[in-house]
């Protein structure tokens, strides 16, 4: 495949390293072209923080005899090529701390950017660019460097670096790039440049293969047919998205937008993972950062959590893979483990956000995940549907694994609190119409609106066929091509658990439509995603599973 790197910058899975084309489409004052760039949290980024821009650390320019050349290039998960008039350049990734670049006939010239305290420095290693939480180590292996930096005094900076590779004797220039730190503790290069994209590419193309089935023109999954190529750049988006977070692995919002790792999003990213180990593993090194009483932050970082409440979703990930059968192959010892991180966090919220009725509420709007969203017609605290939904999954799911543990007694209390879940949604909450939700200070209801009211869809079978009917009605009002990729993908899977094939089939279309034009963001259509981030994997993931279902 093929990539676009104004949409999607070439990295591999758990590495920092990037290389996007910036085209300024913000209207910034970027230098259009090709960049190196660091995923970095915002504060610590290449360029001085998060109102910086983009994460670009050095325009990449081929040059010969110091002139600088016009070139073209071709990228793929194995590599980025650069043909000029005059020769070639490649950059592959050779594991996930070193980024290599070769060149013949021509030299390169690397035009960085520093932030506020960074420092750029040539040594007998090579160029060290200090920033980041470590250092951007550039050693030529063949040809060599040269570095144009200086310090300030009234600016008190280092003036912005400007790096020029000259080729050796033979026209041919080598380096290798490390992502490292103070101890200089180096990665094992490999033997060729070839070596390095070969095992890229065979790693891609492994991953790819353990969920994305194959598809003939005869029949198959028509949606995974008919986005072929989109499709393979959600799965490229997946599979680059992983970071090493804290001695674990998950996915960032967007390695070139936002390094926070979001909680709720991590039960997303799981859902189209066949691996039902991994998939485990996800959930429980989200769930292994609650706080003592069990809440899960909103999102986690380097130097910080924010320790504000999101809804369970992960519920409906473990459900999906109980249903699926996925849950048996996994270790006693780990469905153990997932069954205490649960009963830790959902008892948070049966402890912590109900009242003297077992009624779990919101407290703050932002709770939700997506506060815009018209849930809270009562004001807050907020009874909503779509919390309830999650409890009742959240309540059954811990009943099911208690009873695969052997946990007789465990799995009737949890079971007992599913079902008494499910009758506050469907008596408590519904009016006949739809569903309302409940001011627990005030006892107001109020109409329950926007694509959040939709969610108990995920309940599927265990809902009235009524109460189907009416909320697909209402389904079907949604503008799919506008709407949020996250929620708009739970709801669509609600609809196939409910039976309604036929509508999640056109509403799936119209998402992966507008999502394989304009990217994944949630104001795709209206506003541009910065250069390189058009494609984050949580939504990726959710739409992966889209396609893999319909």
């Amino acid at each position: 495949m093929q990539l676009d790197l104004k949409k999607i910058p070439f990295t591999g899975r758990l590495s920092r390293h990037m290389l996007y084309e910036e085209t300024d489409n913000h209207g910034a004052g970027w230098a259009k072209g090709l960049y190196l760039a660091l995923a970095a949290d915002g504060g610590g980024s290449f360029i001085g923080g998060p109102m910086a821009g983009p994460k670009g650390f050095a325009l990449v320019t081929p040059v010969s005899g110091g002139e600088p050349l016009a070139y073209t290039y071709a990228a793929s998960p194995a590599s980025v090529d650069l043909k000029t008039d005059k020769g070639a350049v490649r950059f592959v990734l050779d594991g996930d701390k070193v980024l290599r670049a070769a060149g013949s006939g021509v030299g390169l010239r690397l035009d960085g950017r520093l932030g506020f305290g960074s420092t750029a420095i040539i040594t007998a290693r090579g160029v060290e660019v200090t920033m980041a939480g470590g250092i951007y180590l550039i050693a030529a292996r063949k040809g060599s460097l040269a570095l144009d930096c200086h310090w300030e005094l009234k600016a008190l900076r280092s003036t912005d670096p400007i790096i020029t590779v000259e080729p050796d004797e033979t026209g041919q220039f080598e380096l290798a790039i490390y992502d490292t730190d103070e101890a200089y503790e180096l990665p094992p290069l490999s033997e060729s440049l070839d070596d390095c994209a070969e095992a890229s590419e065979a790693d891609f193309k492994a991953f790819a293969r353990s969920f994305v089935k194959e598809t003939d023109a005869g029949g198959g999954q028509p949606l995974l047919s008919a986005y072929r190529e989109f499709f393979d750049v959600c799965v490229y988006a997946l599979w680059a998205g992983f970071q090493s977070f804290k001695g674990k692995e998950l996915a960032p919002a967007n390695k070139m937008s936002d390094l926070n790792v979001y909680s709720m999003e991590q039960a997303v990213t799981a859902l189209p993972i066949p691996d039902a180990d991994w998939a485990v593993d996800i959930l429980l090194d989200t769930l292994s950062f609650a706080t003592p009483q069990g809440m899960v932050p909103a999102w986690f970082a380097q130097r910080q959590n924010l320790n504000e409440a999101v809804p369970p979703v992960y519920a409906y990930t473990v459900s999906r893979l109980i249903d699926g059968g996925g849950l048996d192959a996994v270790s006693a010892e780990k469905l153990s483990a997932l069954y205490e991180a649960m009963f830790k966090t959902v008892n948070w919220w049966l402890t912590k956000r109900t009242g003297d009725k077992p009624l779990v509420y919101y407290a703050y709007r932002h709770e939700c995940g997506w506060p815009r969203e018209k849930i809270f017609g009562a004001g807050t605290p907020s009874v909503s549907p779509d919390l309830a939904a999650y409890m009742v999954l959240a309540a059954d799911a811990l009943s099911k694994i208690a009873s695969k543990l052997g946990k007789d007694g465990a799995a009737a209390s949890w079971g007992q609190i599913s079902r008494e879940q499910l009758n506050i949604l469907t008596d408590a909450l519904w009016d006949g119409d739809g569903f309302n939700c409940l001011n627990p200070l005030t006892g107001q209801k109020a109409r329950a609106e926007g694509m959040l009211s939709l969610i108990p869809l995920l309940l599927g079978r265990r809902l009235p066929d009524q109460m189907i009917d009416a909320l697909a009605l209402q389904a079907a009002g949604i503008a799919w091509s506008e709407a949020p990729v996250i929620p708009a993908t739970l709801i669509i899977l609600g609809l196939v658990a409910s039976g309604k094939t036929d509508e999640a089939k056109a509403a799936a279309k119209a998402l992966i439509g507008s999502c394989a034009g304009s990217g994944t963001g949630d104001t795709r259509g209206k506003t541009a995603a910065p250069a390189g981030a058009f494609f984050s994997p949580a939504p990726c993931a959710g739409l992966l599973t889209l396609g893999g279902l319909i």
